[in-house]
C-alpha cells in the first residue's frame, strides 16, 4: 500500500527491524492509518525544516536516507502495538516477549539519527 514511499517489500523490512515475524505484526497493523500517521507526523517537522533551508531530496542517496528514517520510526510506533499485544493471549509467550519500550527507544533514536544526517548531506 505505501511502498512508493516506504520501499519494496517494507512489511518485510519493519519486521526485521522488529526481529519479529508475520504472526504478532500483521500487514494490517503495519498499515494501519495510525501507525502512518504517527511515522508522518514526526517526519514532517525534520522535511518542513529541509523545505524552508532550500534543502531538497533529489537524490538516491537522500532517498534512501528518508526511507530509512521511516522505515525506524513505523517500527518504533509499531513497538507500542506489539507491546500490547504481547501482553494476552495467544501472544504472551516467550517467543514473543521482548522488552518493546527499548526497542521502541532504539529505532525512533535510530530514525532521528538518521534525518538528522539527511539534513546535513549536500
Amino acid at each position: 500500500m505505501y511502498s512508493e514511499y516506504l520501499g519494496a517489500d517494507y512489511h518485510g523490512k519493519i519486521r526485521k527491524l522488529l526481529c519479529t515475524d508475520a504472526t504478532l505484526c500483521p500487514d494490517s497493523i503495519i498499515d494501519a492509518d495510525l501507525n502512518i500517521g504517527a511515522m508522518k507526523m514526526l517526519l514532517n517537522p525534520a522535511l518542513d525544516k529541509m523545505r524552508i533551508t532550500g534543502k531538497k531530496i533529489n537524490t538516491e542517496a537522500k532517498y534512501q536516507k528518508l526511507e530509512q528514517t521511516a522505515l525506524c520510526y513505523l517500527a518504533g510506533i509499531i513497538c507500542l502495538a506489539l507491546n500490547s499485544r504481547t501482553a494476552v493471549a495467544p501472544y504472551n509467550t516467550v517467543k514473543y516477549k521482548k522488552n518493546w519500550k527499548k526497542k521502541r527507544t532504539k529505532l525512533i533514536s535510530r530514525g532521528n539519527r538518521t534525518m538528522q544526517e539527511l539534513m546535513f548531506m549536500g
